[in-house]
């Protein structure tokens, strides 16, 4: 078997026994509203598109670690496409180290599931929607977004940066590909970087820019935009 979804198993309190499934490639599972831990029996070593939806009792994520087992070992080493959405109550997860993920997307989450993601230095696409004490991208996250492409925040209600310091950001290469930079409904956002009169974007090659509905956004970088802007949007409703 290489896809299986598990949608509406609502009394549902474990997951059957996934690891019996080792080219298992796609796992989708919804609305499983009994399930609060996650985590025996991996890792799934084909596994490459993963997503959780609609789970409102999972608490935990973990990963036993045996001793002599490198640190930097993959649960999922072929993992491209990470989807969460809907798990407000999920506290405890382990590390998860992504080499290969190029795509994440976390909807009605706690902070602790984005700062769990480590190493994905292959991210193409980062979404984050409604993520619950998220007020800046960690810099350890940051540095490792070498490849990333598209970033997008909606309804972070306590977003008030985008990262630190965009100088830093951009002495490191750090988000040298960013192309589309997207932020809507973060009432709490005041400027892109962390200090008020950041030099300016580290991201020199922004094509699209959009921001919308961030009222108390109130400062641009001195140095302005980047050159190979295309689109700018700046709304308030």
């Amino acid at each position: 078997m290489v896809n299986l979804s598990l949608i509406g198993c609502r009394k549902c309190r474990s997951l059957p026994p996934l690891q019996q499934l080792p080219k298992l490639r796609e796992l989708y599972i919804e609305g499983m509203h009994e399930v609060q831990h996650l985590g025996d029996g991996l890792p799934f070593p084909s596994l490459e598109m993963l997503k959780f939806e609609d789970m409102p009792a999972w608490k935990e994520w973990s990963f036993s670690i045996s001793i002599g087992v490198e640190e930097s070992r993959s649960q999922f080493p072929c993992l491209r496409e990470l989807s969460l959405r809907g798990c407000p109550n999920l506290i405890t997860v382990s590390p998860l180290r992504l080499p290969s993920l190029q795509k994440l997307y976390l909807e009605e989450c706690e902070e602790v599931v984005l700062k769990s993601i480590v190493g994905v230095t292959s991210l193409t696409s980062l979404e984050v929607v409604d993520i619950r004490g998220l007020s800046q991208l960690e810099e350890a996250l940051v540095q490792s977004l070498v490849a990333l492409e598209s970033l997008v925040f909606e309804k972070c209600n306590q977003l008030m940066a985008l990262w630190q310091n965009g100088g830093e950001v951009a002495q490191k290469n750090n988000l040298v590909r960013l192309q589309r930079l997207r932020v809507a409904s973060c009432p709490q956002l005041v400027s892109f970087g962390e200090e008020l009169h950041d030099e300016g974007l580290p991201c020199i090659n922004l094509q699209e820019l959009y921001i919308r509905d961030c009222e108390n956004f109130v400062c641009f970088p001195k140095a302005g935009v980047p050159h190979m802007l295309r689109l700018c949007h700046h709304l308030k409703h």
